[in-house]
């Protein structure tokens, strides 16, 4: 049995979102044994179990009591680490692969051929193109240049893996270097935990953004039409707009519906 996770914390209006993403996967994946959880604040527990129980897919909620800050700013930018943080999951010893989704994605066909990939002991991601300030603003000039060049970047909006103990490790890694990062300087990077990330995951050789790309669609700000017509190819589309923007992101799920297939 696989885990596949999302996380919604702080702004209710992504419980919107975490419902379309849901609602979406259930569709398309109704025979599945996997397990799909939800990583929530104690506030929301009550909602989201409302809604995960009208679906009606095999889930798991789990609370932990984050964004707690004082202000909008500290508590967007936990919630972006906390992904990172399902090496503590009580569970976690019951599956075999995890793949972590952002809420400002919907799930098109059935996931099986994803999770059924023979991976190695790497972070799986979705190459995305480079910018400086989304990927590379921990990054110096020269080395800006490389990743570009090479098409080394990637978008955090999924994360899959092998469930072991390096790759966990790994995430906690990731977790308490982000979570650090943010106690020390209080303004957050563009994209908040993304160029970390790609800092690490790139010079630590943890990362593999290719082989996702023939199944997940990145779909960003300037895109048209033309890209919405594409979606019924892929399993999944992201819809990559600014962090925290919930209006945009609702809107632009919203509108893509109409494009697919089912």
């Amino acid at each position: 049995m696989n885990l596949i996770y999302t996380c919604v914390f702080y702004n209710e209006k992504y419980l919107i979102l975490m419902k379309k993403l849901l609602e979406s996967y259930y569709k398309s994946n109704k025979s599945s044994n996997d397990c799909f959880l939800i990583i929530t604040s104690p506030n929301f527990y009550l909602k989201v179990d409302n809604i995960c129980s009208s679906i009606g897919l095999n889930y798991d909620i789990w609370t932990i009591d984050i964004c707690n800050y004082g202000t909008m700013i500290d508590n967007i930018y936990e919630s972006t680490y906390s992904r990172y943080y399902i090496y503590e999951y009580p569970k976690i010893k019951k599956y075999n692969k995890i793949f972590y989704l952002d809420c400002d994605i919907i799930v098109i066909n059935d996931l099986e051929p994803i999770m059924n990939l023979e991976l190695n002991d790497r972070l799986y991601t979705l190459y995305e193109e480079c910018d400086r300030l989304s990927h590379c603003s921990m990054e110096n000039d020269e080395m800006y240049e490389i990743l570009k060049k090479n098409k080394k970047t990637f978008t955090t909006a999924m994360i899959l893996f092998n469930n072991n103990s390096k790759n966990l490790e790994y995430m906690k890694k990731l977790y308490l270097y982000i979570k650090n990062y943010h106690n020390e300087v209080k303004q957050p990077l563009k994209s908040f935990d993304q160029p970390i990330v790609n800092k690490l995951a790139i010079h630590d050789d943890m990362i593999n953004n290719s082989i996702l790309k023939e199944y997940c669609l990145n779909i960003g700000p300037k895109d048209g039409i033309e890209t919405l017509q594409k979606m019924n190819k892929y399993l999944l589309c992201h819809f990559a707009t600014s962090v925290g923007d919930d209006k945009s992101k609702i809107q632009r799920t919203t509108y893509a519906e109409q494009y697919l297939n089912h």
